[in-house]
């Protein structure tokens, strides 16, 4: 198996070079499998993609702007909980489904979006089955090039 490939732009903010980091880490924790992105990585399904098949069962996202849509692609198209920290962004806990599961709104004063989350829950869908394991299933790695 080669190894991750991250993205390779360069990004200036403020005369400042950002510059992508070199793997994809995925940490255990008390509740889980986690992988971190922040808020531009959600621009790209890769770097998420990349999380999941290291094990990342959750993607934590600190983000500052970005589209909800692509977040909440995020979580769909992996079959993993994201849940965001937001400055001009909603804070929020999304389902492997893209259900909002908790949201805290932009400029409404400090708060914390919490709920109850079971990482072994199983998403049946009708016209599908379970989405975690059909999506897991049907997946092509070999089109990533690992």
């Amino acid at each position: 198996m080669e190894p991750s490939r991250p993205l390779s732009c360069v990004i200036m903010v403020g005369g400042a070079r950002i510059a992508p980091g070199g793997s994809f880490p995925v940490f255990d924790t008390d509740f889980g499998k986690v992988g971190m992105l922040i808020y531009h990585d959600a621009s790209f399904p890769e770097a998420a993609r990349e999380l999941v098949l290291n094990g990342a069962e959750m993607i934590l996202m600190p983000i500052w702007g970005g589209r909800q849509a692509l977040v909440r692609a995020r979580a769909i198209e992996n079959g993993v909980y994201v849940a965001t920290s937001g400055y001009d962004y909603p804070s929020e806990i999304i389902s492997p489904t893209g259900d909002v599961l908790a949201a805290v709104p932009v400029n409404k004063g400090p708060a914390v979006a919490v709920a109850e989350i079971d990482l072994s829950q199983r998403f049946p869908q009708d016209w599908l089955g379970d989405w975690k394991d059909s999506y897991r299933r049907q997946q092509r790695p070999s089109a990533y090039r690992r």
